[in-house]
């Protein structure tokens, strides 16, 4: 401070004189209280600063970690989807492979026995059956379409046979309660004359 003093009052010319150091005195004494005013505005300017770079730094901080949370659990669900991305990829290798493997067993197969049928009864045929006077002999598609046809009239004429069933079942369920009444109440009009 002594030396801020003195490094003004040679800046200002200040002589040795009483007169003169009695006005220079208070000159230097509001100039260094300025000088402090400027250097703590300067610090608090300073402070709140470094107060809003520190406040600056934890927000980016807890953004960073954020993120790396975020990250980490993309990297899992990268991670999962990877193998499931490979465990679908080895089934239709799989699947692929069975595939062409029963393409080879059925071109390898030849059909031995011909199906033969009429033209007006005949209702699955395409351009690969032959047609043969006033037959079709089917080719394997056909067949297999017809067969097809066939389980699934036959399916639906096992449901409604099952749904009579249960018909038949309810009505015999009650006419079995009908019967025990009608049996009870025998019983208890033997009771009443005897």
């Amino acid at each position: 401070m002594k030396n801020q003093e003195e490094e003004i009052k040679r800046n200002l010319g200040i002589g040795s004189s009483n007169q003169g150091k009695e006005t220079t005195e208070e000159d230097l004494m509001e100039f260094t209280i300025d000088l402090e005013t400027d250097e703590e505005k300067k610090n608090k300017r300073l402070r709140e600063q470094i107060k809003q770079l520190n406040e600056e730094q934890q927000r980016i901080k807890e953004d960073s970690e954020q993120l790396k949370e975020l990250n980490k659990k993309l990297q899992e669900e990268l991670r999962i989807k990877n193998n499931e991305n490979q465990i679908l990829i080895q089934n239709l290798k799989e699947a692929s492979t069975k595939i062409e493997i029963l393409a080879k067993e059925i071109e390898k197969v030849k059909l031995i026995e011909k199906t033969v049928c009429s033209k007006e009864v005949l209702i699955f045929y395409c351009k690969d059956c032959k047609e043969e006077g006033n037959n079709y002999i089917s080719c394997p598609q056909s067949i297999i379409n017809m067969y097809k046809v066939l389980y699934f009239n036959e399916e639906a004429i096992r449901k409604e046979k099952e749904e009579e069933i249960k018909e038949y079942q309810g009505l015999f369920e009650t006419y079995q309660r009908q019967e025990k009444e009608r049996n009870e109440e025998q019983t208890f009009d033997k009771e009443v004359f005897n």
